[in-house]
């Protein structure tokens, strides 16, 4: 009986291995875009300077009596707390939650309104300005270069959390010096056919053994690839440990899965098992993962549409809350007929050079989300030809190279915002990427997704929406589509709460119906009912006492489950 195979091959446009001292380190050009810069740290305190009494205009160091910050309280519309005297008549506030850059700034506005207040200031938090010792970490254009993913603003805010594992399924594991400490225990799918471990077939050692040619899968001559240890460093290579190269996260936990094994390729019910496994599914005759990955990097693919059952499982991951990143394969056509990146719930990822422009070999197309760097990337490798050897580092350019920077971006969030859902994650990249540059290819359309990958940017959007909530966000008070859409929430903020304002909210242009207003002790929450537009994407605008509120946003009415979209 002859037994049909599905390959998935490594999605690699270079296999060949460089060690890192015999490289020159890969250029990176100037350019005059701008990434999104991002936002202020959120602050619980302001500093507001009194001016001087005139009975007393030594007095620099007294204390504000409560009937002062009684006042100051009226004036911002929240109930602020005094802490002690600076100095100059320099006092500290404390406001009853933190608030962002942009909503403090509004506050200390409306205290500049009183005539004994001088001066009004965020207590603005300063932080470290994180770089690692690494030796090549200025080697690695794709973190720090204009269009690489803005890895150190991303580290400013979190290097990353233990309790959320990254699983990449890939050609396996090797010990390495700059994996030191990051890998969990994984487990091999490879099937015996594929396999030339010393085991043969599904077993709980995830080495990596070689997966140089048999002149059956591919050409006898092919070198093995070490091509999973090469995207596990993208992703999480030991940092700031004085050695070699810096990884996207410090602390995820890497839990590595081999599924492909001889020629890099692999049985699509073999790499199906493998993700099932990762993200703490049953999998017959196999122990349940003790370690259940939150994302499951797969820098892997082939020819054709996502079969059914490939399918299936990215579902029941995703109910799960386990996402999936995928590579957009380097046949430089539509990711459509493409497995899996033409599968749908899963973050399909496009490669892009330094320049940000689109690489030669990437796929693309409408069910592309996002892009990142993917040409010659330095990261982990191995001396050997085709069993392993020692040690080194190599560049390699492909989608297989620009995936891991998405997992990463994404593991980095969650560490902030572990409640962060896909259709979340990927509002956040569709606002907070760099452009692409003007004048190329995927400027001025979708097929590259929402734009680059900005770690910094996507890291700091999912830390306010999980410590601010975001006011001045539109959340929905029921999920469903637009023929079911019955409410959505908006939060406005700050306003106080005597005397009451009137609002007005409009979808489209058209008057929505305001069904409440409650004040929340420091945002107004108007719960509101949109006007019966069909599908599509429509500004909304909120006037408070008649001012148009300076935050406009957009709503989605669509065949999906409806969620908000922001545009800013």
């Amino acid at each position: 009986m002859i037994r049909l195979r599905f390959f998935l091959y490594l999605l690699v446009l270079t296999l060949a291995l460089f060690p890192v001292t015999a490289q020159a380190s890969p250029p990176w050009e100037p350019s005059t875009a701008l990434e999104s810069a991002p936002a202020a740290p959120p602050t619980s305190r302001i500093l507001v300077q009194y001016r001087r009494p005139l009975s007393r205009p030594e007095s620099t160091g007294r204390v504000l009596s409560a009937a002062e910050v009684q006042g100051l309280s009226h004036r911002a519309g929240v109930a602020l707390t005094y802490e002690r005297s600076l100095g100059e008549n320099w006092h500290v506030l404390r406001l009853p939650s933190p608030l962002s850059a942009e909503q403090t700034d509004e506050l200390v506005h409306s205290l500049l309104d009183d005539p004994a207040v001088t001066a009004a200031e965020p207590d603005i938090l300063l932080t470290t300005q994180l770089v690692p010792n690494d030796p090549y970490f200025y080697s690695q254009w794709n973190l720090t270069a204009p269009f690489g993913m803005n890895a150190s603003t991303a580290w400013d805010m979190t290097t990353g959390s233990p309790s959320v594992p990254v699983a990449v399924i890939d050609t396996g594991s090797l010990p390495h010096q700059d994996l030191t400490g990051r890998l969990l225990p994984g487990y091999d799918f490879v099937s015996p056919d594929l396999d030339r471990d010393s085991q043969r077939g599904w077993d709980s050692d995830p080495s990596d053994p070689g997966t140089y040619g048999d002149g059956v899968y591919c050409s006898s001559s092919l070198p093995s690839s070490w091509h999973g240890i090469h995207v596990a460093g993208i992703f999480g290579a030991s940092t700031n440990n004085n050695t070699g190269i810096s990884g996207i996260s410090w602390q995820n936990p890497i839990l590595p899965v081999r599924a492909l094994g001889i020629c890099g390729t692999g049985y699509l019910s073999d790499i199906i098992a493998a993700m099932r496994w990762a993200g703490g599914l049953d999998v017959s005759g196999v122990p349940i993962n003790p370690h259940p990955a939150r994302v499951i990097n797969l820098s892997l693919g082939g020819a054709g549409t996502c079969p059914i059952a490939f399918q299936s499982t990215i579902d029941e991951l995703l109910a799960r809350g386990v996402f999936t990143v995928a590579a957009a394969g380097n046949s430089s056509t539509d990711v459509a007929a493409f497995t899996p990146a033409g599968c749908q719930n899963i973050f399909t990822v496009a490669a892009t050079d330094s320049y940000g422009y689109l690489a030669s070999y990437s796929n693309y197309g409408n069910g592309v989300e996002i892009s990142a760097p993917g040409s010659s990337i330095l990261s982990l490798g191995n001396m050997g030809t085709t069993s392993p050897g020692g040690d080194s580092y190599s560049y390699k350019s492909g989608t297989s190279m620009a995936t891991p920077h998405v997992s990463g971006a994404v593991a980095l969030m969650l560490a902030v915002n572990p409640e962060l859902t896909y259709n979340r994650i990927l509002q956040i990249f569709q606002k907070r990427s760099t452009p692409f540059p003007t004048g190329s290819a995927c400027a001025n359309s979708r097929i590259c997704g929402s734009g680059i990958l900005n770690a910094g940017a996507a890291v700091d959007e999912a830390f306010q929406l999980y410590y601010l909530k975001i006011p001045n966000e539109f959340e929905p008070a029921y999920a469903g589509t637009a023929a079911s859409l019955s409410s959505f929430l908006v939060r406005t903020y700050p306003v106080s709460a005597t005397p009451e304002p009137v609002f007005t909210v409009s979808v489209g242009g058209q008057a929505a119906t305001i069904n409440r207003t409650t004040y929340r002790g420091t945002y107004w929450e108007l719960e509101v009912t949109p006007p019966p537009w069909p599908n599509g994407l429509y500004d909304i605008q909120v006037t408070i006492n008649g001012i148009p509120y300076s935050h406009e946003k957009a709503v989605m009415y669509g065949p999906q489950t409806f969620l908000p979209v922001i545009s800013r």
